[in-house]
């Protein structure tokens, strides 16, 4: 038992001194680059630009209902005035639909756009 112990010790020191390499803890930010990086080269700006379509189609605030640009536009059309929608029941956007979502200050209408397009 006392064996056990002194290799599982040995064992944590050892990864305790080898996890902290500088060449470890020096890494570049992932989420974001500077714009000069982006267009760089031709294969960092067709990266850059498959970023820009994936954020309008992504779902956003862990909701199916609002993914992306197509559901910008399909909320667009509850809130306009030329769709007949027979039940509100079966529709992720119940709110829009009722013409209460963009009422208010809190509803997810007022953040969701704001994430996909501007953030």
């Amino acid at each position: 038992m006392k064996n056990k112990i002194v290799i599982l010790l040995a064992f944590v020191c050892g990864m305790i001194s080898f996890s902290c390499e500088t060449v470890y803890l020096d890494a570049s930010p992932t989420a974001s680059i500077d714009a000069g990086a982006a267009y760089s080269t031709t294969k960092n700006a067709a990266a850059a630009i498959n970023g820009i379509y994936r954020s309008f189609v992504v779902r956003y605030l862990s909701s199916q209902g609002h993914s992306g640009h197509p559901a910008m536009m399909i909320i667009l059309d509850h809130l306009g005035e030329d769709m007949v929608i027979g039940t509100t029941a079966a529709s992720w956007h119940v709110g829009e639909t009722r013409w209460t979502a963009h009422r208010s200050d809190v509803n997810v209408l007022s953040q969701f756009p704001y994430e996909m397009y501007y953030r």
